[in-house]
């Protein structure tokens, strides 16, 4: 898996990021409009959501232990700093979520919250420093 061209690595993280990202939906046991599951699967979905950004964790850190990735960021070290912040996020989203306080599109709602806004300027800070500091 080391060898692995780095492309792959972002497709590998985002397959498993983007199922984290379930939407809200109101309760009971009726079907829900546009979708392929029912208010009763909430509870699985969401159990399957933090698997899959759990697991999209664990794919970005094999990524960053990877040669080409080290050779490209001189102190790429300082990334491994992303995976708790991208940990609490996934978490944060699936409990926002479950307590049905998620009243859009996941996207749009990470794109709205301060929180995820904070979250990935964090992020950016820490590419940007692991490259140029």
């Amino acid at each position: 898996l080391i060898s692995i061209n780095s492309q792959y690595w972002l497709d590998f993280f985002n397959d498993y990021l983007t199922p984290t990202l379930v939407d809200s939906v109101s309760t009971g046991n009726k079907k829900i409009e546009r979708r392929a599951y029912q208010a009763i699967d909430i509870p699985l979905m969401l159990a399957m959501s933090l698997a899959s950004g759990y697991m999209s964790i664990l794919i970005l850190a094999l990524h960053i232990a990877t040669e080409p990735f080290q050779m490209f960021y001189p102190k790429a070290f300082i990334i491994w700093g992303t995976c708790p912040i991208i940990l609490f996020w996934i978490t944060r989203l699936v409990f926002i979520t479950h307590r049905g306080q998620m009243h859009s599109d996941p996207i749009v709602f990470s794109i709205r919250d301060r929180m995820s806004q904070i979250i990935l300027v964090l992020i950016i800070l820490l590419f940007i420093a692991a490259k140029f500091l």
